[in-house]
C-alpha cells in the first residue's frame, strides 16, 4: 500500500492519486488537496500556513523541533507501508527543499521505497543495493549525495557508472541520459538521490 504525504511547497497538479492510497495533509496542504478533490486519512500540523484548524486535525505547536513534514514521517513510521510518496516536494523555499530530501532519508528507515515529486522531478533516495526505474528512455537524470557514494554499476545510461565515486564537492552524476525504457543502479557503498528530471506534470 502507498502513503502520500502532501507537503506545502509548489502544487503538482500532475501527480495521480490511486483509489486506496493512504493520504496525509500536513498544514496548508489541506487546501491543495481540496481543490484536487482528494479526502486525506489524516490531517496534521500547525497549521500556522493554513491560518484555520480543519475539523478532526492533529495539532502541534509552532514552536517545535521538526518541520510538519517530519511529523507525518514520524506519524506513518509504524504503519508498514510498501511506498511512501511525498508530493508538493519543492518547498517553495531552497531551506524547506533541502530539509525535504532529509525526510526521505528518514523515511527510508521505515520504508523500503521513498520519494519526493516536485513540479519539475521526481527524486528517490537510493541506498546500498540494487535499483531499478522505468525512466523511459532519452530522460535527463542526475545523481547526487550529500557525501559520498559508489555507484557499483549502472546499466541503460548513456555516460556508464562502474565503480563510480560520487562525493559532495563534484558535479559528476549531474544530466546523464536514458538509453533504455528501463535502468538498473546498483549502489555499493554510501547512498545517493536519483533525480528524474520532466516538465511541468
Amino acid at each position: 500500500m502507498r502513503c502520500v504525504i502532501v507537503l506545502n511547497g509548489e502544487k503538482t497538479y500532475g501527480f495521480k492519486f490511486l483509489k486506496d492510497d493512504y493520504v496525509v495533509s500536513c498544514d496548508a496542504a489541506y487546501s491543495f488537496l481540496k481543490e484536487m478533490g482528494v479526502e486525506p486519512n489524516v490531517i496534521l500540523g500547525d497549521f500556522d500556513s493554513l491560518g484555520f484548524v480543519p475539523e478532526n486535525a492533529i495539532v502541534y505547536p509552532v514552536e517545535k523541533d521538526m518541520t510538519d513534514g517530519e511529523l507525518a514521517v514520524e506519524y506513518i513510521k509504524d504503519k508498514n507501508f510498501d511506498e511512501v510518496a511525498f508530493i508538493c516536494f519543492g518547498g517553495k523555499r531552497d531551506d524547506h527543499f533541502l530539509g525535504n530530501l532529509s525526510l526521505l532519508v528518514k523515511c527510508s528507515r521505515y520504508c523500503d521505497r521513498c520519494y519526493g515529486v516536485t513540479a519539475f522531478s521526481k527524486i528517490t533516495y537510493i541506498g546500498e543495493g540494487p535499483h531499478k526505474f522505468f525512466t523511459g528512455k532519452g530522460k535527463t537524470v542526475s545523481l547526487f549525495t550529500f557525501d559520498s557514494c559508489v555507484i557499483g554499476s549502472g546499466k541503460g545510461f548513456g555516460y556508464p557508472y562502474e565503480d563510480t565515486r560520487l562525493k559532495c564537492d563534484s558535479t559528476l552524476g549531474i544530466s546523464n541520459v536514458t538509453t533504455e525504457e528501463e535502468v538498473f543502479l546498483s549502489v555499493s557503498e554510501g547512498s545517493a538521490f536519483f533525480i528524474e528530471n520532466h516538465k511541468q506534470i
